[in-house]
């Protein structure tokens, strides 16, 4: 399977790393997204068809949240179009890690207890394969 990169815009911080994001896959059938860096509006709309193509090839999506040190709306509209993506294709999401940013907003928002959170214990390790998306 062949993703493209997204072609990311400059953020706030023009050393922020949400330049990069890579895509594991396992046995299991499950694809795991470890994204960094700032998941802002543009940002966002450049991951969308990627989490969109990604809930459709996949049984289960891990967005591993860890390496995300901010989020505005944009980037909550997108996991929320993922999690409708998901829905649509039959795909379980789990959101992994979250900063304490982005736990914070997803908290205030009311989302933490409406998806899949993993807020601590092991990365799942069964990843085989990683693809690295960099612009």
């Amino acid at each position: 399977m062949s993703i493209r990169p997204p072609s990311w815009a400059a953020t706030r911080d023009p050393t922020a790393t949400a330049h990069l994001y890579t895509v594991d896959h396992d046995q299991r059938g499950a694809t795991r997204v470890a994204l960094h860096g700032e998941l802002d509006r543009v940002a966002a709309e450049r991951l969308d068809a990627t989490l969109h193509d990604l809930a459709r090839q996949t049984q289960e999506l891990i967005l591993d949240l860890s390496g995300v040190n901010f989020m505005d709306c944009g980037g909550l509209f997108a996991i929320l179009r993922c999690h409708q993506a998901c829905r649509d294709s039959a795909c379980s999401l789990m959101l992994l890690h979250p900063s304490e940013q982005v736990r914070a907003l997803l908290a205030r928002v009311g989302l933490l207890d409406r998806l899949t959170v993993i807020e601590a214990g092991p990365v799942p390790s069964e990843h085989a394969g990683s693809t690295t998306n960099e612009s």
